[in-house]
């Protein structure tokens, strides 16, 4: 029975915090919620009794890709959003023409 609520608690917390990584503004906060995200998963995953995928779940990806995250959010600060026009509207129609040519090919 306690195995059951530590995995509803671990599994509240990992699609909290991922809903959480895709609302927060701050980028900061967004790759600190994936850390709490990642880490989740991985106790997820000790309570189905597999202790090296966790493992690697903490190392590779709480450990390696989200310091790297942290690192290029660092080096690219905080920019302040570009006003004017978009230079990209005069290829909205190729984007358009794009998606109706996919439509047709999922046929």
């Amino acid at each position: 029975m306690g195995e059951r609520i530590f995995f509803a608690i671990a599994a509240f917390g990992a699609i909290s915090s991922a809903v959480a990584v895709i609302t927060l503004r701050n980028p900061f906060r967004a790759a600190f919620a994936l850390i709490v995200a990642l880490l989740s998963v991985a106790l997820v995953f000790l309570l189905q009794r597999a202790p090296f995928v966790a493992t690697i779940q903490v190392i590779v990806y709480a450990g390696a890709i989200v310091v790297l995250f942290l690192f290029v959010i660092a080096y690219l600060g905080d920019r302040p959003p570009t006003l004017g026009p978009d230079p990209l509207v005069r290829y909205q129609v190729f984007g358009w023409l794009a998606i109706i040519g996919l439509g047709f090919e999922g046929f």
